[in-house]
C-alpha cells in the first residue's frame, strides 16, 4: 500500500514537473514569435536601402542624428525670435535652415548621409512619402516658400508665420518618425519581461499544442511509472 502511494506520488511529481517544462517550452515558443512578428511588422524600414546614393550632393556622416534635429530646433527658435521683433525675411530664411537640418536628421538617422543640394532635399521628401516613412510634402513647399522670400521678400508677417508653424509641423514628424525607427527599441514588447507582454494578449493568441512526438513521451512515460 505505501509503495503504491509513493508511486502515485512519484508520478504526481513527474507530471507537475513536465507540466512546467512544456509551460516554459511554450512561452519560449511564443516570445521568439512575437519578437519575429513584430520585428517583420514594427521595423520594415531597415532594409531599405538609401534610395539617393547614386546622387553626387550626398555624402556620408558620423555625427548622431541628434545634432541636426538639436540644431534644427535652435534654428526655429530663433525664427519665432526674429519674427517678434519684425524680421520676417530674416525669420523665414533661419526656419528654412531648420528644414534642412531636420530632412538631415532622417536621411543621416536612417541611412547616415547628408544632403548637400536643395534638389537633393526635394528629392528624399518625395522618397520619404514614396517609402511611407514620413509626409512632409507640404511643410517642406512652405519651407521653400521662405527660403524664395529670403531672396525676393513677397510674403506678408502673418503669412511668414503661418509657415514657420508649418516648419515646426515638419520637424516634429520627422523626429518622431526617427524615434519611431530607430530610438525606442526599450518600448517595443520583446523590451519588456516576457509575462508583461503576453499577459495583455487575447487568450486565443497563446493557446498552445506541444508537438506530438512530446505528448507520446510523456504518455509512455506515464504508463511506465503506472
Amino acid at each position: 500500500m505505501r509503495a503504491t502511494v509513493s508511486m502515485k506520488g512519484l508520478e504526481e511529481e513527474f507530471i507537475s514537473a513536465m507540466v512546467e517544462v512544456l509551460i516554459s517550452v511554450k512561452y519560449a515558443f511564443i516570445s521568439k514569435l512575437i519578437e519575429v512578428l513584430l520585428y517583420s511588422i514594427v521595423r520594415p524600414k531597415f532594409m531599405i536601402s538609401f534610395p539617393l546614393t547614386h546622387r553626387s550632393d550626398v555624402i556620408r556622416m558620423t555625427k548622431d542624428w541628434s545634432f541636426y534635429i538639436s540644431r534644427a530646433k535652435a534654428r526655429l527658435a530663433k525664427a519665432y525670435s526674429l519674427l517678434s521683433m519684425g524680421v520676417k525675411d530674416e525669420a523665414g530664411e533661419d526656419a528654412w535652415r531648420a528644414t534642412v537640418d531636420a530632412l538631415n536628421a532622417i536621411s543621416v538617422a536612417l541611412w547616415g548621409y547628408e544632403i548637400k543640394s536643395h534638389y537633393g532635399l526635394s528629392k528624399l521628401v518625395d522618397e520619404l512619402y514614396r517609402l511611407r516613412i514620413v509626409d512632409v510634402r507640404t511643410e517642406y513647399g512652405n519651407a521653400a516658400s521662405l527660403h524664395k522670400n529670403f531672396y525676393q521678400v513677397y510674403l506678408g508677417r502673418l503669412t511668414v508665420g503661418a509657415c514657420i508653424n508649418r516648419v515646426k509641423e515638419l520637424i516634429d514628424k520627422i523626429e518622431k518618425a526617427i524615434t519611431d525607427l530607430v530610438e525606442e527599441e526599450g518600448a517595443l514588447p520583446w523590451g519588456e519581461p516576457l509575462y508583461d507582454v503576453l499577459s495583455r494578449l487575447p487568450s486565443s493568441m497563446i493557446k498552445f499544442k506541444p508537438p506530438k512526438d512530446i505528448i507520446e513521451l510523456v504518455e509512455n512515460l506515464h504508463s511506465f511509472v503506472a
